[in-house]
């Protein structure tokens, strides 16, 4: 574990963050190249760890040093070049929850909006535009006649201050280094009253509870690890006012169980990998992490995968 003690934390820009985990670059490239094929090595280049920082202040977790994120390429091999993956398409929980915010006449702001498949949708009640950063999907949203531009938040909000009712951004945040910056843009984009809807994975403490290294998860795809609590302090950042919490995804005792018993083995390969000797650990840490999963089920239940919170602005 690396002993610098002085990291910014990228959401309230203070010395706040301590060592959290160590993640082994090898471990990451390995992963990703048993299961998407695809070679990340160029990401880490000098570099023999990734490590996870948490924020004494907020509790949020991310991923450091930055400048590992995905770029272009790296989302071209892990998604074949022209396809849209189904969930893209398809009209998700999440969805749902800002839909029914939005009120007839609002203007809506959708950030990191694919395919458009929101905003199609809040079209019939809405004035809506998108920012899309994949220049191929924006292309796409403007031949369904969408108002979709191909330009950073930070940008957007230099001309589109306080013009916006809800402002959304479903499966994005995570994948932002520098979140206090892209959230600020958020909020200065709402009016006064409006609604922010965010979207991620939730990881208490990560994905599905103890999946620590599913490479999704990680960089060069994910740079921050979000949850409930994270969420709530950013009333004590920004002029926001929590309102709600959803969680989506089945938050199921047997995969709960499993990931924490893996963890609790130190058992770091791919479930399909696990050799005999790995299943045993696991079924030995199970004693421990199945009884637990159940008593968490029963007293404070197990939550879904996915989170979805609004925000008003002040």
């Amino acid at each position: 574990m690396t002993t610098n003690n002085a990291i910014i934390c990228p959401l309230t820009k203070t010395n706040s963050a301590y060592p959290y985990l160590t993640i082994p670059v090898s471990l990451i490239t390995d992963v990703y190249r048993k299961q998407f094929s695809i070679d990340v090595s160029r990401f880490f280049t000098g570099k023999s760890n990734i490590y996870v920082y948490k924020c004494r202040e907020t509790g949020y977790k991310f991923y450091h040093p930055p400048g590992v994120e995905g770029d272009g390429k790296f989302y071209e091999d892990l998604y074949s070049p022209g396809s849209v993956e189904k969930s893209e398409l398809s009209w998700k929980d999440e969805f749902q929850i800002a839909y029914d915010l939005v009120k007839q006449g609002d203007k809506v702001l959708d950030i990191g909006c694919s395919e458009g498949t929101f905003l199609l949708r809040a079209k019939e009640k809405a004035s809506v535009h998108g920012l899309e950063l994949n220049a191929n999907s924006c292309q796409r949203c403007i031949a369904l006649g969408l108002d979709v531009k191909n330009e950073l938040v930070e940008k957007h909000v230099q001309y589109a201050a306080g013009t916006y009712d809800v402002v959304t951004a479903f499966q994005v945040l995570e994948h932002v280094y520098d979140v206090q910056s892209f959230l600020d843009s958020c909020v200065k984009l709402l009016k006064p009253g409006g609604k922010l809807v965010l979207a991620t994975p939730s990881n208490e403490p990560f994905f599905l509870g103890y999946d620590v290294y599913t490479p999704l998860n990680m960089p060069p795809h994910h740079m921050g690890l979000w949850n409930v609590n994270v969420y709530r302090s950013l009333e004590k950042l920004f002029p926001l006012k929590f309102v709600s919490v959803n969680y989506t995804g089945q938050g199921r005792v047997v995969v709960y169980a499993y990931y924490r018993a893996r963890n609790i083995a130190n058992v770091k390969s791919l479930k399909r990998e696990h050799t005999k000797t790995e299943w045993l650990k696991i079924a030995a840490a199970a004693a421990i992490a199945l009884p637990h999963a159940i008593f968490k089920k029963i007293s404070s239940g197990i939550h879904g995968s996915f989170i979805t919170v609004v925000f008003e602005k002040k």
